[in-house]
């Protein structure tokens, strides 16, 4: 159980949880802070989630509105509309560019014409409007939500969530406006990721600045995974990674209980739940597919592949579908209920993970895949998630983004049919059990007791409540 934490006055403690990605909004980041209201209801604490008004959402957000059911009725959901006005002066300004203006020919050599002025001043405000990222215009109506929230019900510590980073940004305002101890979580490494280098360097710079501020006044940083921690520890010194804490993401094990069918035994189905983007590409593992059909290792009409989720890659997908003749073994589907999500995984005979290029995070969907005893292949780095896929027991990890590995995961995999699995250790996805963890860092910051985070072990709620933190 976690640490309560019990006021002189005797009334539960309450908690101002910053997250502008929450119910309904269906993104796996939404998951852990769902947990973590949930352990809180259960541990007698109580929790108002200040978050984003789902009118403002981006066109892209998943939702899933059976999320609402899952949060506790004594939760209170706080909303703050999102801001967007680069896409309100994008819709002013579009009439103008539709217009038609001289011609080329017609302008003077070297003229800047109303499309390039136009395209110049977009380039600029969008850049500054997407500094830490898209949701800075959810910061300053947050604030003020915020502020309120405080002053009506006296929280006696502030939890964020990030990414996105404005939350961070909000909560760090209202940390310094109202002298509450905070907790700022990271689920993702922020100003050193390595998906920034392709940033403007104005943008690179300012997280810089942003995370420093935020490292140096929150009482606690939570990490999804050790090897973050450890980052953030060399580069801000032992002193100050006396305050981190390692807090995995896990997921909520009944949810899933239960729910795992035998697959059809005529056709293999691997299916991948998430968005595609950046370097997380199926490409190579398309090729990898056609090569094991055309060596005749596996039917074409006993394969499939589904792809689940959001993509920011279609163009390159289509082509490598058609380039390698998949079209009747790939299968994508953009957007489905989150329950639709599970069924589909609980019945596919195996799980995909893709996380190249990078070892400071583990994929929330791995947790799931272990919740439901499926067996995964993981292509990714050397780090993290493979190290939680072979502990698992339960997976492959192909390192190498060569074909060839590829291929030889596959068949792997494919042979993991004739043997019996055993299920991964639930301590190994319990999110319930690390949301406690979290509670017990939140319990011993809003009760100014020390949590010191010794060398990257986890900090079990005994031992913080303690004031030390134990393997």
């Amino acid at each position: 159980m976690g640490t309560r934490y019990e006021p002189s006055s005797g009334n539960a403690p309450r908690i101002l949880v910053v997250a502008p990605v929450f119910a309904p909004a269906s993104p796996i980041g939404t998951m852990r802070t769902l947990r973590l209201v949930r352990r809180m209801d259960a541990d007698g604490w109580r929790a108002t989630v200040l978050t984003a008004a789902p009118a403002t959402y981006v066109p892209s957000m998943p939702q899933d509105p059976a999320l609402l059911e899952r949060v506790p009725a004594a939760v209170e959901i706080v909303h703050a509309p999102v801001l967007r006005p680069i896409e309100r002066l994008n819709k002013m300004l579009r009439p103008q560019r539709s217009r038609p203006g001289p011609s080329p020919s017609a302008a003077e050599p070297g003229a800047a014409t109303p499309q390039s002025w136009y395209r110049e001043l977009y380039k600029i405000i969008d850049e500054l409007t997407s500094i830490p990222d898209r949701e800075i215009g959810w910061v300053v109506p947050a604030i003020v939500s915020g502020m309120s929230i405080v002053r009506k019900q006296r929280p006696v510590a502030i939890y964020s969530s990030a990414p996105p980073w404005s939350a961070q940004i909000a909560a760090y305002a209202i940390a310094r406006l109202s002298g509450l101890p905070w907790v700022a979580d990271f689920r993702d490494p922020w100003a050193r990721a390595p998906w920034r280098e392709n940033q403007p360097e104005r943008q690179r710079r300012a997280a810089v600045r942003l995370e420093r501020h935020v490292v140096r006044r929150a009482d606690a940083i939570l990490f999804a995974t050790p090897t973050n921690r450890r980052e953030y520890a060399s580069q801000y010194g032992a002193q100050v990674a006396e305050k981190f804490f390692v807090v995995p993401n896990g997921c909520d094990p009944d949810e899933f209980a239960g729910r795992s069918r035998p697959a059809d035994s005529e056709t293999f189905t691997l299916l991948h739940a998430g968005s595609l983007y950046g370097a997380r590409s199926p490409v190579p593992l398309f090729e990898a597919i056609a090569s094991i059909i055309s060596k005749g290792i596996v039917r074409r009409d006993q394969f499939r592949l589904r792809l689940i989720g959001t993509s920011t890659l279609d163009r390159d997908l289509e082509q490598s579908v058609s380039r390698h003749n998949l079209h009747d073994v790939v299968e994508r589907v953009s957007r489905m209920p989150r329950r639709e999500i599970v069924d589909a995984m609980a019945s596919a005979s195996a799980l995909l993970v893709l996380q190249p290029e990078t070892t400071v995070s583990i994929p929330g969907k791995l947790y799931e895949y272990l919740a439901l005893g499926k067996p995964v292949l993981a292509l990714c780095e050397e780090g993290d998630t493979a190290e939680l896929v072979r502990a698992s027991g339960a997976g492959i990890a192909v390192i190498s983004p060569d074909v060839r590995a590829v291929e030889a995961g596959l068949v792997e995999l494919l042979r993991v049919r004739e043997r019996p699995l055993v299920p991964a250790h639930r301590d190994l996805y319990d999110g319930t059990r690390f949301a406690g963890e979290a509670l017990a860092v939140i319990a011993a910051v809003a009760g100014k007791r020390s949590a010191v985070a010794d060398d990257g072990r986890r900090a079990t709620p005994e031992a913080v409540a303690a004031g030390k933190a134990s393997e």
